[in-house]
């Protein structure tokens, strides 16, 4: 009877560690794909292509800026890794990744993660949108005839600078979205080029040893919202595994005390 009980003992133990190895990979899994970078630029990658698809010959569909943060999606697998950026998924090299892209820490604290090109007040007074592939659209627009509503990123396509928008242009009296790129020069920031990008609040208080680390809070609303960080920029670990991980533990010790009390402690011979 007594290699029985602890039989049992033993098996309920091997299922509690199993559950408990269980609860520590879901936490772990969980963190590879809300992790937070920053593309920090450098003589040999200036720039910070992100590409529709994980190809060198992939279609850019805009540039990450120096400073600004991006979300890592997946883990990198050969020459790509897919990232998010201001609400675009797309593919960035993965040597650049490991060279020039660092971890977002709390010091960035309730900064924006990427820079909102909408607050720059872009208007145009005639412009003729691009499509995704970058050949002009067989309409131009007056300024009264189109309404930018989003700003993504830039694009460069030569010497010539343009802007990935979402907007709405009327034609024949009927609103028309419209998904695309405008030419910086058919705007009021006709100048723009990606040295006139300041760099981020974030990244200058991240990277900034003299100052202390600022409070985390709530950030900007959208894409720019990253998870919880520690000081490593790993997610922060949730009350309820914490609770679950003691539980299991304790669990697993009381077991274990048990099994040894059953196999140490003699047990009393029937009276004849």
């Amino acid at each position: 009877m007594k290699k029985v009980i602890i039989i049992a003992m033993l098996l309920s133990l091997i299922c509690v560690c199993g559950l408990s190895a269980g609860v520590c990979f879901a936490d772990e899994s969980s963190t590879t794909t809300s992790e937070w970078y920053y593309f920090e630029k450098s003589n040999d990658t200036p720039n910070l292509p992100l590409r529709e698809i994980a190809n060198a010959e992939g279609k850019v569909l805009l540039y990450i800026p120096h400073s600004y943060a991006f979300q890592k999606l997946e883990e990198p697998n050969g020459a790509f890794i897919k990232v998010k950026y201001n609400s675009k998924e797309g593919y960035i090299d993965t040597k650049a990744f490991n060279n020039n892209c660092k971890k977002v820490t709390t010091k960035w604290g309730s900064n924006p993660y990427a820079y909102d090109l909408s607050d720059l007040n872009i208007t145009v007074d005639k412009v003729t949108p691009y499509k995704m592939d970058m050949t002009l659209d067989s309409h131009s627009f007056d300024k009264s005839e189109i309404t930018i509503n989003s700003i993504f990123g830039y694009h460069i396509k030569g010497n010539d600078y343009y802007f990935l928008v979402d907007a709405t242009a009327v034609i024949y009296n009927t609103p028309v979205p419209i998904y695309g790129y405008i030419k910086a020069s058919d705007t009021s920031k006709a100048n723009f080029n990606e040295d006139t990008i300041p760099e981020s609040a974030g990244y200058i208080l991240q990277t900034t040893v003299e100052k202390p680390t600022t409070p985390s809070g709530d950030i900007n609303s959208g894409d720019n919202n990253p998870p919880s960080a520690d000081n490593n920029g790993s997610n922060t670990q949730s009350p309820k595994n914490s609770l679950d991980r003691y539980i299991l533990i304790a669990v697993i010790a009381v077991l274990c005390v048990v099994i040894i009390i059953l196999i140490f402690v003699p047990t009393k011979k029937r009276q004849q």
